[in-house]
């Protein structure tokens, strides 16, 4: 869990330097070019359409990237306030993460019955057209989800109340617009083999239940919930710290003038009509 707090404020650092990087670097927002260019070509268009396109085309082959994009001068960046918020995660908080943690990650087990609409079988098939295997038709260890609707109609219903070690043939025709020309329409025999029927029920957070989410990093639930208080306090600090420093940047950047070259906004519009 301490892994994925440590991206978070890798990320953190890097998000920081790229919006310092753009507010001082060489290029100004590309939100500004556009709309200057919707304005202008707006604008432009409605009078002369044919003559403007040329123009611009012209144009766009003779403007060179400027050496600059224009400067920035910063006003007030020392002294300013940040707004800082106390952090602290409750065991309401650690409860309804938990929660949503166990309802994520139902258990599944193999069952010893008959397959019903919801089970997962695992299975090996043979399609075969003619008495002859077709290409894409065969696969080995296969878990399919009955009633998942993932298999031409018949397929899935014809496996409900089979049992492991079962093997079925499945008399079946697949529909006349299916995407292979060579079956669409056409009636096979699928050939399956029952290798196990898994049933897939609401879990319980219990111990063994933790062990096997945790992988052994936890066995109990007492650990597995300081666990996850552990991994919530962490990320909200890192939550409140990029807060912090996006308020930080954010005043920074407002107090600060911002001169573009013209003759960026043409090279930058120039390259979107050329687009």
């Amino acid at each position: 869990m301490r892994k994925s707090m440590k991206k978070a404020a890798a990320a953190a650092g890097i998000i920081a330097g790229a919006l310092i990087l753009a507010s001082c670097g060489k290029k100004p927002a590309e939100t500004t070019a556009a709309a200057t260019t919707a304005a202008a070509a707006e604008t432009t268009t409605a009078a002369a359409p044919a003559e403007t396109t040329a123009a611009a085309e012209t144009q766009a082959e003779t403007v060179a990237e400027p050496d600059n994009y224009g400067t920035v001068t910063l006003g007030d960046y020392k002294g300013v306030d940040v707004e800082v918020h106390d952090v602290n995660v409750t065991d309401d908080d650690v409860k309804d993460y938990a929660d949503s943690l166990v309802s994520y990650n139902p258990v599944t087990s193999e069952v010893d019955r008959a397959a019903k609409e919801g089970d997962t079988v695992n299975i090996d098939y043979v399609g075969k057209k003619d008495g002859v295997a077709f290409d894409g038709g065969t696969a080995q260890g296969y878990d399919l989800t009955l009633g998942s609707n993932t298999f031409i109609d018949g397929f899935e219903s014809g496996l409900i109340g089979v049992k492991k070690g079962d093997k079925v043939e499945l008399n079946l025709t697949f529909p006349e617009d299916y995407g292979n020309a060579d079956l669409a329409g056409q009636s096979v025999v699928f050939e399956v083999t029952v290798n196990g029927v898994k049933e897939t029920v609401d879990a319980v957070l219990n111990d063994e239940w933790v062990q096997n989410y945790s992988g052994g990093d936890q066995n109990t639930v007492d650990e597995f919930l300081a666990a996850v208080k552990e991994e919530l306090q962490e990320q909200a600090e890192q939550n409140e710290y990029a807060s912090q420093l996006n308020n930080l940047i954010t005043t920074i950047a407002d107090n600060a003038t911002i001169d573009v070259n013209p003759e960026a906004i043409e090279y930058e519009a120039q390259k979107m009509i050329e687009s």
